[in-house]
């Protein structure tokens, strides 16, 4: 039976990876048959396969429901007029002065506004995430029902090397399609119910309890996974200290609520001398009700059934006094959570929490019951999850286990358990809620200063190229054997078997040859990152699009940080626009870089006491083994804006790379007067602007490829009909970020040029062809 489950696990968890289109399957029935079928046979040689299958059949179905669900292409940008449910918790927040409210609504109905023109007018919508902008925004409470006049557009988002794929999370949370409100809404019902009407009074009865606490926001997320009032700051000293897993509800959060549980039942148990089905009843109940209690306060999230489903086991099977397996638990957790969720093996929750499980099991048996500061399991899950956090993170944190042994015993004892009474007791006693509240913000007090106290003391995370896979399976192997109990030989082997792939992971690599060029998807904005040996240029840094999220930090710095990059040689601002100069007070707080230089000073973004120069024309230096040369503007020219864009050329074994910033016509002319400016790689001057990219100026550049960086079907309509014309006029291959994401060039030594797309690498099967 464990065999099954475990291969029925496996085709479920394969079939997300494959490049296929769901859909050889129209209904359920052909896959409830197989998994039944294959659970019931008991001849392994046909069970096992058709089990495998029966995970893909599920796989496929659940597949094709998803895509199902989603926006249909041909509705992009569309407006709708939808009818629903207000669900989860808004968040009311300021961008660019402006209020903003987004909120999640479960569509009853939807109605295209204007059918003749999209030829259809009932689209099957489920869930949307909406933001309202609007001086004036109303009391938004969910379980509302209302009707809105909606712009969606399917899930998409920036798709780059390393950061946040928030297309990818869309899907996997179950939305149809984000967008915004244009108007014409009004309300149905007033009277909010469900369980998120409940997380909702809630909210505000902690808000008003803990209205002087100065750690409410990390109340807020611990008992309501509302974690939109946590500040940038926040977020990185729990990064640099290795304790994100804190601010989730998971595991650990759902364990710990099944122990007091656990708790509460045996002393109910001992008190009334229970035995046989009702010692069982009186353990497991109260253990799974308040773990469900917790879930549900977290809002029922995907991440948050699967830390249910995999206590949910383990307290059955401790309930019946391990009459199930180890294996067998974990077996049915692992069925449980891809049966609820089949794109749970896109998360890295998902391998993270079942390597942690398995660590646990693995070294705790065998080991005396004398270790009670439980520091064993702590150095077991800290060392073995090691070669998982490098492949995922490309980083380790130092602080990991110093902040971990104080803040996990911290949470598991005091602040959860707290937290969960006070959640309890808050409808029938204000007043001690709100002393319980105030230990809480007192133990949260004590451990923020700790964990400030380690980043100020400790180094950074570990930045650490990711190891070959031979040196990671050694490493892995390694980990495990030292992690064994004593009696399991081979423990001197696996040390330096230990110590010569850490050696391999972490000491820096020769520099690779030749250069690379990354042209990053930031939507409407530009910023290229480009490394030539240990050299390295940054040009141009994306825009911000408001205080909570800037490109700069979601993109480029994870992409320096990758490539163990601590400080830029070089920083090139073309102008200061905000699309190119956004994220500038983001990056620079990070990489400090060895020189700045702009075409024209972005005093908005660039401290005043910042040294840089402007660049001119006749500047040249060596990146590496390429040369760079600035050939606009003129020098001691004052012009400002789109033509003071600074423009560079790159070259490296004959193959020429030409950075022109948002040049428009008229730069384009001085510069076809004074420079030659043929090359094999362009990025389009201003973003594909009809404003620019002359006639002329294509025909003497008349370049190999052509990139476009801009948002995807953005307003500005970048880039333009025309200019795309041009430019394929001359032969020349477009490249978009907008479609295809960051756009990627490496030159070898010989002179070789290759160029890829990056949405086309780990592609999804939901993701549409461009």
């Amino acid at each position: 039976m464990v065999s099954r489950m475990i291969t029925i696990a496996s085709g479920i968890w394969l079939t997300g990876f494959l490049p296929i289109l769901p859909g050889i399957f129209s209904s359920a029935a052909p896959v409830l048959c197989a998994l039944l079928a294959a659970l019931v046979i008991r001849r392994r040689l046909i069970a096992l396969p058709l089990a495998f299958l029966a995970g893909v059949a599920f796989a496929d179905y659940s597949g094709s429901r998803i895509i199902a669900g989603l926006l249909s292409p041909s509705l992009d940008t569309q407006q709708f007029q939808v009818r629903g449910r207000v669900s989860g918790l808004p968040v009311r927040s300021v961008i660019r002065g402006v209020a903003r409210l987004r909120f999640d609504l479960d569509v009853a109905s939807a109605s295209c506004v204007d059918p003749a023109a999209t030829g259809t007018c009932a689209p099957p919508l489920r869930k949307l995430r909406l933001s309202w902008y609007q001086q004036d925004l109303p009391v938004l409470m969910p379980g509302q029902l209302w009707t809105f006049r909606v712009k969606l557009r399917r899930p998409r988002g920036y798709v780059n090397p390393v950061g946040f794929r928030y297309g990818d999370w869309l899907v996997q949370q179950g939305y149809s399609a984000s967008g915004y409100v244009v108007g014409d809404a009004g309300l149905i019902e007033t009277s909010g119910r469900g369980i998120h009407t409940l997380r909702y009074r809630l909210r505000e009865a902690l808000t008003q309890l803990a209205a002087a606490s100065d750690h409410l926001r990390f109340i807020r997320a611990l008992a309501l996974a509302d974690r939109s009032a946590l500040e940038p700051e926040d977020w990185q000293r729990f990064a640099d200290t290795g304790t994100s897993h804190l601010l989730a509800i998971s595991g650990l959060h759902i364990g710990i609520a099944a122990g007091v549980g656990a708790a509460l039942g045996a002393i109910v148990r001992r008190a009334a001398g229970l035995t046989g089905l009702w010692a069982v009843v009186s353990s497991a109940a109260p253990a799974l009700l308040l773990a469900a209690f917790y879930s549900a306060m977290a809002g029922w999230a995907l991440p948050t059934q699967r830390a249910f489903c995999m206590v949910a086991v383990a307290t059955m099977a401790l309930s019946l006094r391990r009459q199930i397996s180890a294996l067998n638990g974990l077996a049915a957790a692992l069925l449980a959570v891809l049966l609820i969720d089949p794109l749970a093996g896109f998360s890295a929750g998902f391998y993270l929490s079942f390597s942690a499980v398995v660590l646990i099991l693995l070294v705790t048996r065998g080991w005396r019951q004398r270790d009670r500061l439980q520091l064993r399991p702590q150095w077991a899950i800290f060392l073995g999850m090691t070669p998982l956090l490098i492949v995922i993170f490309g980083a380790l944190p130092l602080a990991t286990l110093p902040a971990n042994l104080v803040s996990i015993p911290l949470y598991t004892f005091l602040i959860v358990p707290l937290l969960l009474l006070a959640l309890v007791l808050l409808p029938l006693s204000a007043g001690l809620s709100g002393y319980l509240l105030d230990l809480i913000d007192a133990a949260l007090g004590l451990q923020q200063r700790y964990l400030a106290l380690l980043q100020a003391v400790l180094p950074a995370p570990l930045q650490v190229q990711a190891p070959e896979a031979l040196f990671l399976v050694a490493l892995s192997l390694a980990l495990l054997v030292m992690l064994l109990p004593r009696a399991v030989p081979g423990r001197i082997p696996a040390a330096v078997i230990l110590a010569v792939s850490l050696y391999v992971s972490i000491v820096p690599r020769p520099a690779p040859e030749g250069v690379t060029v990354t042209v990053l998807d930031v939507g409407q904005g530009m910023s290229v990152f480009m490394r030539a040996g240990r050299e390295t240029l940054v040009y141009d840094v994306g825009p911000a699009y408001s205080e909570a999220f800037d490109t700069g930090s979601a993109f480029l710095l994870p992409l320096l940080r990758a490539d163990k990059v601590r400080r830029a040689d070089t920083l090139l601002i073309s102008h200061a626009d905000s699309d190119h100069a956004g994220s500038l007070p983001q990056v620079l707080s990070e990489i400090a870089p060895r020189r700045i230089l702009f075409g024209e000073r972005p005093v908005k973004y660039l401290p005043a006491h910042a040294a840089g120069e402007h660049c001119h024309r006749g500047q040249r230096w060596s990146l590496g083994p390429a040369s760079v040369d600035v050939l606009h503007p003129q020098p001691g020219q004052q012009a400002g804006g789109n033509n003071a864009s600074c423009v560079l050329r790159v070259e490296f074994a004959g193959v020429v790379i030409l950075l022109p910033g948002d040049i428009e016509k008229a730069a384009e002319r001085s510069l076809m007067a004074t420079e030659p400016v043929n090359a094999d790689v362009i990025l389009a001057p201003h973003h594909g602007s009809k404003t620019s990219s002359s006639p002329a100026f294509v025909a003497a550049v008349r370049p190999r490829h052509v990139i476009y960086s801009a948002g995807w079907r953005h307003h500005f309509g970048h880039p333009h009909p025309a200019v795309k014309a041009r430019w394929r006029e001359q032969a020349s291959r477009a490249w978009s970020t907008a479609e295809q994401g960051a756009i990627s060039l490496h030159i070898s030594a010989d002179g070789a040029l290759s160029v890829f797309a990056q949405r086309l690498k780990n592609r999804r099967y939901w993701q549409l062809p461009n």
